[in-house]
This record gives C-alpha cells, sequence and structure tokens, in this order.
C-alpha cells in the first residue's frame, strides 16, 4: 500500500509526458470537425 501512494506522489509532482505537445497555432488536422 505505501508503494502504491509513493508512486501516486510521484505521478502528481513529476507527470510523464506522453506524445508531442499540442501546437495551439498549427492548423487543424484533416477530419476534426467542432
Amino acid at each position: 500500500m505505501l508503494i502504491l501512494a509513493i508512486i501516486g506522489v510521484l505521478c502528481v509532482f513529476f507527470p510523464w509526458e506522453v506524445g508531442q505537445k499540442a501546437d495551439p497555432f498549427a492548423a487543424t488536422p484533416i477530419g476534426i470537425k467542432p
């Protein structure tokens, strides 16, 4: 249980970046509709 709590705290303070950051000024990908 303690190990799970330690992993949770590490995930909150040091999140693992998944994928690329979104570029807010990039063109919208084809097929995306609001």
